[in-house]
């Protein structure tokens, strides 16, 4: 549509001044909050990508759980989704209209050629359009202090801004250093393969943030990229390096 040219084009321009763009994936798995409610059926479930979420000029982040450490031992880190506890689902898929590019198609074909998930009969997934997210970072049990009262809160609405806060600690390093800022920062990922991440490789998006509706087929968690939680949870100190 002529709204999505319009938003690519400018975030291509703010990518070129320095400018990182970083949204979250979304909270309802494959189909999206539509179905969170009931408001459409999970008997027409489908892979309807979010937006901006699906824009190849935005960093797109996911949501993990688990990875704590607690009394010496170590959760594994899984996909944040309802099927395990959370109150979310991360979001994650592939774009309805626009193209993987270029920079993207390895990752992607390495994905599909671990797994082929069941295709909608209502929506169906392209795996040569734009895949998300591209990477994720913890998203469940966030503690928010609201009107003098505690809350443990999900979302990548929470893991997105938590990455952003990491972009801006190496932009600081690096400004401080007379360096450019990091700006558009999806073709670096993919070069990189994951080299900064903690692989995520078990979970599945087939729900919503509701466990009431969940869709029968969805993607799930591989080894290296994966439209779930994109190449994993990021290492601060391995993406400083």
């Amino acid at each position: 549509s002529n709204e999505i040219s319009a938003f690519n084009y400018e975030a291509m321009k703010l990518g070129a001044r320095g400018v990182t763009i970083v949204v979250a994936s979304g909270d309802d798995g494959i189909a999206g909050f539509l179905f969170r409610d009931g408001t459409i059926s999970t008997s027409k479930c489908g892979y309807y990508a979010t937006w901006p979420a699906s824009s190849p000029y935005v960093t797109s982040i996911g949501g993990t759980m688990g990875g704590m450490e607690t009394i010496g031992t170590r959760s594994q880190e899984i996909v944040c989704s309802v099927s395990s506890g959370s109150g979310i689902t991360s979001g994650g898929g592939f774009s309805n209209s626009i193209s993987a590019p270029d920079f993207q198609k390895t990752a992607i074909n390495n994905y599909i050629n671990q797994y082929k998930p069941k295709q909608s009969n209502y929506q169906r997934y392209n795996t040569n359009n734009r895949g998300f997210p591209d990477l994720s970072m913890p998203a469940n049990l966030y503690i928010v202090s609201i009107g003098q009262k505690f809350y443990g809160i999900d979302g990548t609405s929470a893991s997105a801004p938590v990455f952003a806060g990491l972009v801006s600690l190496v932009n600081g390093i690096k400004l401080k250093q007379g360096q450019s800022p990091l700006g558009w920062l999806n073709p670096t990922i993919y070069k990189n393969n994951g080299e900064f991440t903690n692989d995520i490789t078990s979970g599945n998006n087939d729900c919503t943030a509701s466990s009431q509706h969940c869709c029968s087929f969805g993607f799930q968690a591989t080894s290296g990229w994966d439209p779930i939680t994109g190449f994993g949870s990021v290492n601060y100190n391995r993406f400083l390096n």
